[in-house]
């Protein structure tokens, strides 16, 4: 099915970035002034109304459904496409201890930094992604996925991009993104292998999770000096290894524990070709665990596309009654 786009214009502070604020590099949240969507046939309308009435669904008390608005005090949460950034401050389950990846907290700076730099705190932009339905650009935490373009005229900027083109994020790929845009993701990232203090010179397949480096409290400074260095590993990774080593997991039993969640994966060069016969392959087969003590990410940031649980929302239509987003 032919997709269209969907398109929100708003502003958000530069100061809720670390070390001002608590937000790492690839995590925003922005207040909406405008929403409307681009039909595949090339209409326009609006979609506010229904984006202020929109909600998920959360786990409430005793297993109930609870419906939970998109849009709070009138902004959205919003997780940029195709990337993914140190962590920052992440909470493995059940460990309620929050840690950070080292240059979790420089990634989070520069950016910071760049944004001010160009247009102090309040940064006008646009939200886009390129969906068949306005309910589609969320993800099942009620986030919106999309590409942040900050800045107005000539001087527009893509900030998902720019942050790959810099070398302070990874390339995270989901089916859920065109061709276009990946094939856009890995043009940028070629460029931020090369750049000055890229990421990419600390990045490894080799798992590790240092629990000295806890996240910082807001306005505190990890380092003043330098950047935090140390070894990178794609931080979807670091999610789940630092949950299966808080969880008593050892790193020579990752790569079973990650298989029984049969999470599933494609590979990015047969999903840019267009194969038909692309066939899902596990994650965890992309685990080498041949040395116990170091368990090893075989693939590159980059190379295969994850399969992801799109979201569902609803409109409260009667009042009361929630029906899907369609």
């Amino acid at each position: 099915m032919a997709k269209g786009r969907l398109i929100l214009r708003g502003f958000f502070g530069s100061s809720q970035i670390y070390p001002q604020g608590n937000s790492d590099a690839d995590t925003l949240n922005v207040t909406v002034a405008t929403a409307s969507f681009v039909g595949a046939d090339g209409k326009e309308k609006s979609v506010y109304s229904d984006l202020a009435d929109a909600r998920y669904t959360v786990r409430g008390a005793g297993g109930s459904t609870v419906y939970s608005r998109i849009l709070r005090g009138g902004g959205v949460r919003v997780r940029l496409q195709g990337i993914d950034a140190p962590e920052l401050h992440y909470e493995p389950q059940g460990s309620k201890t929050f840690f950070r990846q080292p240059r979790g907290a420089y990634t989070s700076r520069r950016l910071n930094e760049g944004l001010r730099f160009y247009a102090g705190d309040e940064q006008p932009c646009e939200l886009v992604t390129s969906v068949e339905k306005p309910g589609d650009a969320f993800d099942v935490y009620g986030r919106l996925i999309a590409d942040v373009l900050v800045g107005a005229g000539p001087e527009k900027r893509d900030l998902n991009l720019q942050l790959l083109r810099e070398g302070l994020a990874l390339p995270t790929f989901y089916n859920s993104m065109d061709t276009d845009e990946i094939t856009a993701a890995i043009e940028a990232t070629a460029i931020g292998k090369l750049a000055q203090d890229s990421i990419w010179k600390q990045y490894t397949g080799e798992l590790s999770f240092d629990q000295s480096l806890l996240a910082p409290k807001l306005h505190e400074a990890v380092d003043d000096k330098q950047p935090d260095l140390g070894p990178v590993i794609l931080p979807k990774l670091f999610r789940r290894f630092s949950t299966h080593i808080m969880g008593g997991g050892t790193p020579g039993g990752f790569k079973e524990s990650l298989a029984t969640s049969a999470e599933k994966v494609l590979l990015t060069a047969d999903v840019l070709a267009g194969s038909a016969a692309a066939t899902p392959k596990l994650f965890a087969d992309f685990i080498d665990a041949t040395d116990p003590s170091k368990p090893t990410f075989t693939a590159a940031p980059g190379d295969i596309v994850f399969l992801e649980t799109g979201g569902q929302l609803y409109l409260e239509r009667p009042v009361g009654t929630f029906v899907p987003w369609t």
